[in-house]
């Protein structure tokens, strides 16, 4: 989860990252967007990846901060946002600038790092960047998403009679050591992800008071190729946290 990492993934991850925007089904991330908007507030965009969240974002606030660690997310997200004119991007690790001035900040599943130094870091950036009343709006991948969805994958395979341990292999102890710490797989990758009290606690230790909590809902075909007819609701998620910046800066 590093600028190398970024970089090798950039080049394919058009087609292969997870759309969000796409995949929020109810809007509920827009309808923050254009709730928090105005012609005369900046945003910034915090780990804009392939630029997905620019042309709302754009279109709501006077100017908008596109900021990612890769070169090659900012050029990709360039070219996908050719015909907007007010965004400004900065080719940066959003742990490790100064703060970037803004009224509001949208970090969708940027936070990921397993090592919370960095993640300690990308917050107080985060905190340190919004003015007193400024607004945050996060999204992180949801650690009781990804234990729910694992039950759900352990009942398919009882239904079909190929139940297998979740834990196998030789670095099985690992990773159940990580999952304590909430760092979870993806596709290979170790990723944290967060419980929802988690978030609630951590955010007023960086001066931000948590207002609003949402899942984002998908579908399961998101978490499962050809999944069973049966496996319906509840369904795998994202938490959304809107946050509103109180008054000193992170200690």
């Amino acid at each position: 989860m590093d600028k190398n990492y970024w970089e090798k993934l950039a080049p394919v991850h058009q087609d292969e990252m997870f759309n969000v925007l796409k995949n929020d089904r109810k809007k509920i991330i827009l309808k923050q967007i254009e709730q928090l908007g105005s012609k005369r507030k900046t945003v910034a965009d915090m780990g804009c990846a392939l630029g997905r969240w620019l042309p709302a974002l754009s279109k709501n606030f006077r100017k908008v901060y596109a900021i990612d660690i890769a070169e090659k997310f900012i050029t990709l997200a360039k070219e996908n946002n050719s015909d907007l004119h007010n965004i400004e991007y900065i080719r940066a690790d959003a742990g490790n600038i100064q703060p970037v001035p803004c009224d509001v900040v949208l970090c969708v599943n940027a936070v990921m790092t397993p090592v919370l130094a960095k993640r300690d870091a990308f917050f107080r950036t985060i905190s340190d960047s919004l003015p007193r009343n400024g607004h945050l709006i996060l999204v992180v991948p949801s650690l009781e998403s990804a234990l729910f969805s694992e039950a759900m994958l352990e009942r398919w395979h009882f239904k079909d009679g190929t139940s297998k341990p979740i834990f196998t292999g030789d670095n099985a102890v690992d990773k159940f050591e990580n999952l304590k710490s909430g760092i979870y797989d993806l596709d290979g990758v170790p990723t944290k992800h967060y419980l929802k009290e988690e978030i609630k606690a951590l955010l007023p230790q960086y001066q931000l008071q948590v207002k609003e909590v949402e899942k984002i809902e998908y579908t399961w075909d998101t978490e499962f190729e050809s999944p069973p007819s049966w496996l319906q609701s509840p369904r795998p998620w994202d938490w959304m946290f809107v946050a509103k910046k109180k008054t000193a800066k992170a200690q």
